[in-house]
């Protein structure tokens, strides 16, 4: 499952326990990724941030891994298939190369990209888009306020056999959008509801988003 996850939500993990039992998985990996592309702005907190909380998140959960492939220093590929040896923050993340990556690395292991029904509007905006679909296929949960019906609309007809929608569970309507808004505007306990004890104390302490500078003194 990747996203920026700017800062990972309940929603997040919750989310992950879906996957388990809907799809019979052994295994949810979160990857974070350094820059969408199709995001113009940059995430608002730093990759090594956004690692930490989402370590953070995944803790006590026996399913749930995480994955530094797309935040890592290291050398990756460009959207030239070319590798690129001068990786910064503004590098953009592809999930076709990561998912290729991953099975380079566990040939064993069968590999399908999750996410939330709002992925699949812009789906073939992304890059490769159908040979992810074709090659990984895609596991979706739906997403307030998305029906099954406007949740698959958005993919061609012949690639929809790829698609496993999982009717019987419904994401939490909560957004990382709606927390970074919530902080910003000083309305600190109704973004402290949406997150993990833990997260929502790393974000205060390392002074994460906008917050206003007096509530951060309030609340400690």
């Amino acid at each position: 499952m990747g996203g920026s996850f700017d800062p990972p939500t309940l929603a997040h993990e919750t989310v992950g326990e879906i996957f388990l039992e809907g799809l019979n998985l052994d295994e949810v990996r979160y990857v974070p990724a350094r820059q969408n592309p199709l995001k113009t702005m940059k995430a608002w907190a730093s990759p090594s941030a956004r690692w930490d909380m989402v370590q953070m998140m995944i803790a006590g959960h026996s399913g749930y891994s995480v994955s530094n492939f797309e935040i890592s220093p290291e050398l990756v590929y460009d959207y030239h298939d070319s590798y690129v040896e001068d990786k910064t923050e503004d590098t953009p993340s592809y999930t076709y190369h990561t998912l290729q990556a991953f099975k380079m690395l566990e040939p064993h292991t069968e590999f399908i990209f999750l996410g939330g029904s709002d992925i699949l509007r812009n789906f073939y905006k992304w890059y490769k888009a159908e040979q992810i679909i074709k090659e990984f296929h895609l596991g979706i949960a739906i997403r307030p306020p998305h029906s099954i019906a406007s949740t698959i609309a958005p993919i061609r007809e012949e690639h929809r056999q790829y698609v496993t929608i999982l009717e019987q569970h419904h994401m939490p309507d909560i957004s990382s959008t709606d927390v970074r808004s919530f902080l910003e505007s000083g309305q600190i306990e109704r973004a402290k509801v949406l997150l993990k004890p833990s997260v929502f104390e790393y974000i205060m302490d390392n002074r994460l988003y906008e917050i206003p500078q007096e509530l951060i003194a309030q609340d400690r």
